[in-house]
């Protein structure tokens, strides 16, 4: 009985014991941190300090020419196009606006304390190279390193002449119109004027050079070196001829023609008054193309080489001619359009007036774009095919007055009609580069 009562009062007291000594420790873990928790916690923070370290310097994986410009230090950079490179040392340079240059690290330019601000005549500072500047200088100005000069402004030019600075140092005297320098001089046949006072004149002297001048003479007069202006229509020639308007042309001092009556054609003072004839490969000089009503000049041709084309390089030459033209009794020529000249065409469909060739002032299609071969050309079957009522003439190109544009060049349109019919253009800069010629026939309504 003993042992039992014994037993029973050691059993009491450990489980009393185990219990207390758990309590304890449950007390311990809330007042003291566990080891392996601690632990745990410092290897994190350590980690995100690495991170931070880590992104703070290039990345090991990324070239250190490209590192270097990331991220771009020269986006902000004042005068920088924001461009950034690496200079091969661990370092970067940022390219510059134009006039500036990269050094201590930032852009920089000569002008940048502005050393043009108190240059007399200065309009700004401009950089020649990374170290020097140059002044912008007004009108009529030169920068000679230092200053903005005029030469004009230190020398005296001769009467009738004005002083025209080439650069900081020289100069020229240039003479006026109708003067020419002669001797350091400005002279002039027109000073003083031998023109006014003289009969038929409209008083303007024109100098030719300097010992040679001519009067501007009134309509249907001409000058004479011999200080005179004369026509040879007064008195008039033309009246009481016969099938003669009476209107009288001056072509030169000695020479005239006259106005002849509808359907007749001035043939020189011998010939008269005749009638014209209808345009065929017969009479391909001065004649009438009835089916347009146009009246068509002789071919221009070469005063030192009779029956040879005379030919022009540029439309402007071929206008002018027609415009000056006194052929037939008739002073009201001009360069025909390029209708006009379809009116010409024979035996070429396309070509001929209301075709399918787009090209034309009727239109208003005179543009290079308007043109298609298969709508405008037509070529030869081998045998001689005659494309213009003034049948072959050797030189079957004529210039028109017709212009486009296409690219910024003004295009002069020109008609074929010798070995096939076509129109085609020449710009400005072609024919003045490649030296083309064709010759030019007038026409009149």
């Amino acid at each position: 009985m003993k042992k039992l009562i014994i037993l029973l009062i050691l059993a009491t007291v450990f489980t009393v014991s185990c219990g207390g000594s758990k309590k304890t420790e449950n007390n311990d873990t809330d007042l003291m941190p566990d080891e392996d928790t601690t632990d745990a916690d410092e290897n994190q923070e350590y980690e995100e300090k690495e991170e931070e370290e880590e992104s703070s310097v290039p990345d090991k994986d990324i070239p250190i020419e490209e590192a270097v410009c990331k991220p771009n230090p020269c986006k902000k950079m004042e005068h920088s196009n924001g461009k950034c490179e690496f200079d091969g040392d661990r370092s970067y340079i940022c390219h510059c606006e134009e006039g500036y240059h990269w050094e201590d690290y930032k852009c920089v330019s000569p002008c940048d304390d502005n050393p043009c601000d108190n240059v007399k005549n200065s309009d700004g500072c401009y950089t020649k190279n990374r170290e020097t500047f140059a002044c912008r200088c007004k009108e009529g100005y030169a920068w000679d390193g230092e200053s903005c000069l005029n030469p004009c402004e230190s020398h005296t030019c001769p009467a009738h002449s004005e002083c025209h600075a080439y650069n900081a140092t020289s100069y020229g005297c240039i003479c006026d119109d109708n003067f020419f320098k002669e001797n350091d001089e400005c002279v002039s046949p027109c000073d003083p004027n031998p023109c006014k006072g003289v009969a038929n004149s409209t008083g303007k002297c024109i100098a030719a050079n300097s010992s040679r001048y001519s009067c501007e003479c009134k309509n249907n007069y001409v000058f004479t070196y011999k200080n005179e202006c004369v026509s040879p229509c007064e008195p008039n020639p033309c009246t009481g001829l016969e099938n003669v308007s009476g209107t009288c042309y001056t072509i030169d001092a000695n020479n005239y023609s006259c106005g002849c009556k509808k359907g007749f054609y001035w043939l020189g003072e011998n010939g008269g008054c005749q009638p014209i004839l209808e345009c065929s490969p017969e009479n391909n000089g001065f004649c009438k193309d009835s089916e347009s009503q146009l009246i068509w000049s002789s071919r221009a041709e070469r005063t030192d080489y009779p029956g040879a084309a005379q030919l022009f390089r540029i439309f402007e030459r071929a206008e002018a001619y027609c415009n000056n033209l006194k052929e037939g009794g008739f002073a009201d020529w001009h360069l025909p359009t390029i209708d006009e000249l379809r009116t010409l065409i024979v035996n070429c469909p396309k070509l001929e007036p209301y075709g399918t060739c787009r090209v034309s002032d009727k239109t208003g299609c005179l543009a290079s774009t308007c043109y298609k071969e298969s709508q405008c050309l037509c070529e030869g079957d081998g045998s001689e095919v005659i494309f213009s009522k003034f049948g072959s003439e050797g030189y079957g190109q004529y210039w028109s007055s017709s212009a486009g544009g296409f690219n910024g060049y003004k295009q002069y349109w020109l008609i074929q009609t010798e070995g096939s019919a076509n129109v085609f253009s020449y710009d400005l800069y072609e024919y003045l580069n490649e030296y083309f010629y064709a010759p030019a026939r007038c026409v009149r309504k």
